[in-house]
């Protein structure tokens, strides 16, 4: 069974299953999605906690020893496996699914890993995991989905702030949940019940945005000026390479041009899928070949090459946001070659 984080609450007030798997790249979620997990073991009885994290010396043996052990005192244990590297390998695989064939009544598998790619979810092992127990995907949130999430934790701590001070507070947080729950904490001891505005987040909240060159493309593809501009200022203060910028956005324009001529891209995530689906009456309306002209331009100034390749680097980050607005069809005006 597989479960968004959103439903695993309900799903455990109904049952608990033998073996749960929690994975994703958001770790507040992956976290908190666990505690709910262990809080309900331990109302069933399941006291004991063995814990295993697994490196690249992990000795998978202590699975099936920890499946196999007697409890002290006759009370049922709670396996916390944390799997970092999210790569079980040929012998954590025998070891998962021999553990799948046993099922100790008085044991609950509990593992925490990051997100699993599409081979691991093809695997034999993953298939039986299936059946036998959950799987909690943690997907990564959206802008909206993430200022929603931020707005529902204030709401809970008792914060008394306008919709415009949350919308800036998830702007400066956004892909960090960790950070935004740490600044809602504080925000309420600073200012208890009194109205919080967007004047009194911006003089106490640091910038915690954490970014790729990702979000990137897809503030393109939203056409958002505002994240868009956020996004290159992060990147820019976190001394993100240029040439990864500058890849970035030639894969965006690959996809977005293939998209303007009838063809979806086959090695999309859904949400870049949608999201290209979204923007296809903007991308074909695009001058492709002055983009394309302004991104072979970019490259041969980020190398050093050509006369009028700046020798400054803040110009060269002018060049790639004037091409990213140009791609978001906020600025159609590229210098072009005669």
């Amino acid at each position: 069974m597989q479960l968004a984080v959103e439903q695993v609450a309900d799903h455990l007030a109904r049952q608990l299953l033998p073996i749960y798997w929690v994975t994703g790249d958001e770790p507040l979620q992956v976290m908190e999605t666990a505690e709910l997990i262990q809080a309900k073991a331990r109302e069933q009885g399941f006291i004991e906690r063995q814990l295993l994290s697994v490196d690249a010396q992990f000795d998978w043996g202590q699975l099936t020893e920890a499946a196999s052990a007697l409890s002290l005192f006759a009370q049922r244990t709670l396996i916390d496996l944390r799997l970092y590297n999210a790569k079980l390998g040929q012998n954590g695989a025998k070891a998962l699914q021999h553990y799948l064939q046993v099922l100790p009544s008085d044991k609950i598998l509990l593992v925490q890993s990051e997100r699993l790619d599409k081979s691991q979810r093809n695997a034999a092992w993953f298939k039986a995991l299936d059946k036998a127990g959950v799987i909690v995907n943690v997907w990564e949130l959206t802008p909206a989905k993430t200022q929603a999430w931020i707005a529902k934790r204030a709401q809970q701590a008792g914060l008394k702030a306008s919709t415009e001070a949350l919308r800036y507070l998830s702007e400066r947080m956004e892909g960090n949940l960790l950070a935004a729950q740490q600044e809602i904490q504080k925000l309420k001891l600073l200012f208890g019940d009194q109205p919080i505005e967007v004047k009194q987040i911006a003089s106490t909240v640091a910038d915690n945005a954490r970014y790729s060159v990702f979000d990137l493309s897809d503030a393109i593809l939203q056409r958002d000026s505002s994240r868009l501009m956020h996004v290159f200022k992060i990147l820019q203060a976190e001394d993100t390479a240029l040439p990864l910028i500058i890849w970035a956005l030639g894969d965006v324009m690959r996809q977005g041009y293939e998209v303007a001529h009838g063809s979806m891209p086959p090695a999309v995530t859904p949400m870049r899928r949608e999201a290209l689906q979204r923007a296809r009456p903007h991308l074909q309306k695009l001058p492709w070949s002055v983009g394309f002209e302004a991104l072979g331009r970019l490259e041969q100034h980020a190398k050093g090459v050509g006369m009028d390749a700046p020798r400054n680097t803040d110009r060269l980050w002018d060049e790639a946001i004037t091409l990213a607005l140009w791609c978001a069809g906020i600025s159609i005006s590229l210098m072009t070659t005669q």
